[in-house]
């Protein structure tokens, strides 16, 4: 049952209504661990999703009520309110749905149960979703820890003689907003001291965005190329972009990279390598790049937080075997890159971009001096 009407007989509601009520004041309250939540998650500003409504509980529940209040950007979508199909925990048979909307704007919502058997007419199972709403975030959503408030959580064990009512702690959802996700280019780069750096970072978004920043944390003993562009815009960026990438005051090797256009145009497609990192290390190192605080604008000037932090293991080595030595192994190493046809940048003895014979007599040459 897909979906569910908002508008329900009076009677069903009373009913509901009356139960609960006769329960909160009277009779026995449990207090096994009993809760009802739905999962923290992600969505895109302006997209839709479905989410679970969850119950786990150790007592037999056979009626509940409760009210949803959505905020921050997270709307409820009308008629949306439905039998969780995958769990089958809740059923058209044998429960009646109750979901209506309250003046200040919050949902009153429950659960009857149909049947005429005490004994079957608790919610089947004891762990897992019991119902399932559908909610849209705002364009503009940027995520809130309290999106969705569940509160006045209170059910019925009527199998139990007394009836039991059986009060659940509020909950809190938090839901992030789903931009995207930015990603390295390579996860490791091996090259020599003194040469240059590449670190290509990706970024697939979800929204379109006019401008964006990050956070680079260098390796003691890398830094920014001297000569030439200290970053490569891609061509998703036009030509109306500009950067600056420059030291953050009071912080050791780190950077702030900003990038801003300059008439508003928007990143060209939603994936692919977005920017590169022109780097050098001046000693033979083995450490790790690291890019965090990745944060998006669109061209209304709405920032959004990308949940992404890239790690990049940069190593540094002086012979093609990287294990500091120049033995027979690293002379067989250039001969394996020569014959294949393969560029390896640590073969590249001479450091003159390409594999060749040259390369072959360096490294012979390394290895007699270190004999």
């Amino acid at each position: 049952m897909k979906n569910i009407s908002n508008k329900f007989h009076k009677s069903i509601v009373s009913r509901l209504t009356a139960v609960v009520a006769l329960l909160a004041m009277g009779c026995l309250t449990s207090f096994a661990d009993n809760r009802l939540y739905i999962e923290p998650f992600m969505i895109a500003p302006g997209e839709t999703q479905q989410v679970k409504i969850i119950l786990d509980n150790d007592d037999p529940i056979t009626s509940l009520q409760f009210e949803l209040t959505f905020q921050d950007g997270i709307k409820y979508v009308d008629n949306s309110f439905a039998y969780d199909n995958e769990t089958n925990r809740v059923t058209k048979n044998s429960h009646t749905p109750m979901f209506n909307l309250f003046p200040n704007g919050s949902y009153k919502c429950g659960l009857l149960s149909k049947s005429s058997t005490i004994a079957s007419s608790a919610i089947s199972g004891s762990r897992g979703s019991i119902m399932t709403i559908e909610v849209e975030a705002d364009p503009t959503f940027t995520g809130s820890n309290e999106a969705i408030l569940i509160k006045g959580i209170v059910g019925s064990n009527g199998t139990a003689e007394p009836a039991v009512a059986i009060k659940m702690a509020d909950v809190a959802v938090a839901v992030s907003a789903q931009i995207g996700n930015a990603t390295a280019d390579s996860d490791e780069i091996v090259t020599r001291p003194n040469t240059s750096i590449q670190v290509g970072v990706a970024l697939n978004n979800n929204i379109e965005i006019a401008n964006f920043q990050a956070i680079v944390t260098l390796p003691e003993g890398v830094s920014p190329v001297e000569e030439g562009e200290k970053v490569t815009l891609s061509s998703r960026v036009s030509d109306n972009v500009s950067y600056s990438f420059e030291p953050i005051s009071g912080e050791t090797n780190k950077y702030l990279l900003l990038v801003e256009s300059i008439v508003g145009d928007v990143i060209q497609g939603h994936e692919g390598t977005l920017f590169t990192l022109n780097l050098v290390a001046d000693k033979v190192m083995e450490d790790v790049i690291t890019i965090s605080d990745f944060e998006v604008s669109n061209t209304s000037g709405i920032s959004f937080d990308v949940k992404s932090d890239i790690n990049v293991k940069i190593k540094t080595v002086t012979d093609p075997t990287g294990d500091g030595v120049w033995n027979i192994n690293d002379v067989y190493a250039v001969l394996t890159s020569y014959e294949s046809g393969i560029y390896e940048s640590v073969c590249d003895v001479d450091g003159d971009g390409v594999i060749n014979i040259n390369d072959i007599y360096a490294v012979i040459v390394k290895y007699n001096e270190a004999e």
